[in-house]
């Protein structure tokens, strides 16, 4: 009996939400195959706590762990995507139905030296940062360079606010261990918006920068940065600002690979229709999570998130499971965010959960029940209790 064959590239939150929404008889009757990268699923949500020094082992997972043992993981790379099959680095895969979740890359808008940044672009690329970081207030201790203990933040959207305020806590604690003076530690945060946070009102935007300088983060706004090197930016209105850790985190895209691919696109997004299928292409493939754009009712493409991709990719499965049953298209998608939740350092976050704001410690909960959800997704009790 011919059993038809899906294809899922990417095991980020809209690629495992697929797998983890499929039914036992789809598993069982069809050929599931995951290429993904690495042998594992981060939980990007968690990068600027790896980066910090704040968690390590609970941002990850071995994707064997995760999924259903009927579904063929293979370690790869994807470079190209064609009609009918995908082409790896080391193979070719066809497929019946193909759902593309390849994930992000980090937005440089341009800006001269940012390809060159460390970002919060991949579990190994925030260990790599958290090494770095703690060897530079290694270091100071023989050099006494001040730009050792100084850190510039670039962007002050959620991974750039999170990341300073964890950031802080962790740097004063290793500081105090080291006999450091944590007074001496500079962090700062470059924004060229007028704000912070552009996803909250006004309100919350305050509360958060209020929070951020009480802590001792240093918070620039209007400040365009016009290009960067290894130990300094230059920005708009305020010349050059040294430090020996730079780190960008002033927005995302499209996978890379995406750009060079036959799909109509929107900055390296795969443009979708209200079935989540590319425009122009096959109903046997999907673009979803921060690979796709999905146009809302504002007509601007959706913001890229793990609460929209956890929905996407829930969706297709049922949309898939219902061709594979002979039923007819299922409802169209439609997204209306539930809300988000900001920490900001030890015991603190902010934010608005279905339209009720939130903050202090109360949101602190909130934000914590909000990650440990994906981790009861992935793995029941044992990923809701993970590290505790």
């Amino acid at each position: 009996m011919y059993k038809n064959k899906i294809l899922v590239l990417g095991a980020g939150y809209a690629g495992l939400s697929f797998l983890k929404n499929l039914t036992a008889k789809s598993i069982n009757n069809c050929e599931i195959t995951l290429i993904n990268t690495n042998s594992y699923h981060y939980h990007s949500a968690l990068l600027h706590k790896v980066a910090s020094g704040e968690c390590d082992s609970r941002a990850i997972y071995n994707l064997k762990d995760v999924i259903d043992e009927k579904i063929n993981l293979v370690v790869d790379s994807v470079v190209d995507i064609k009609k009918d099959k995908v082409v790896t680095k080391n193979g070719e895969y066809k497929f019946d139905y193909l759902v593309i979740a390849l994930g992000y890359s980090i937005e440089d808008f341009g800006i001269q030296g940012v390809k060159k940044l460390p970002s919060l672009s991949s579990y190994e690329e925030a260990l790599e940062i958290k090494k770095d970081i703690y060897q530079k207030l290694d270091n100071y201790k023989f050099t006494n360079d001040k730009k050792d203990l100084s850190f510039i933040i670039c962007g002050a959207g959620l991974s750039g606010v999170e990341l300073a305020g964890s950031l802080l806590n962790e740097l004063k604690k290793y500081a105090k261990k080291i006999n450091v003076d944590e007074n001496e530690l500079n962090i700062c945060i470059v924004e060229a918006l007028p704000y912070i946070l552009p996803i909250y009102d006004e309100k919350l935007r305050d509360m958060a920068k209020r929070k951020l300088e009480r802590m001792g983060v240093k918070v620039y706004l209007n400040s365009k940065i016009l290009s960067v090197s290894n130990d300094s930016i230059v920005v708009e209105n305020l010349g050059e600002i040294k430090a020996n850790t730079i780190i960008w985190t002033a927005g995302t895209r499209g996978n890379d690979l995406i750009k060079n691919l036959d799909f109509k696109q929107i900055r390296t997004r795969i443009e979708v229709d209200e079935f989540l299928n590319p425009i122009g292409f096959e109903k046997n493939v999907y673009a979803i999570g921060d690979s796709s754009a999905f146009i809302l009712k504002n007509s601007k493409p959706h913001i890229q998130s793990a609460q929209i991709s956890l929905k996407m990719g829930k969706y297709v499965a049922k949309s898939i499971q219902a061709k594979l049953n002979g039923e007819k298209d299922i409802e169209k998608f439609s997204f209306k965010s539930l809300g988000s939740v900001c920490s900001i350092g030890d015991d603190y976050a902010l934010g608005e959960v279905l339209g009720f704001k939130v903050s202090g410690y109360f949101g602190h909960i909130m934000k914590i029940l909000i990650e440990r959800k994906w981790d009861f997704i992935l793995d029941n009790l044992r990923g809701f209790f993970k590290n505790i």
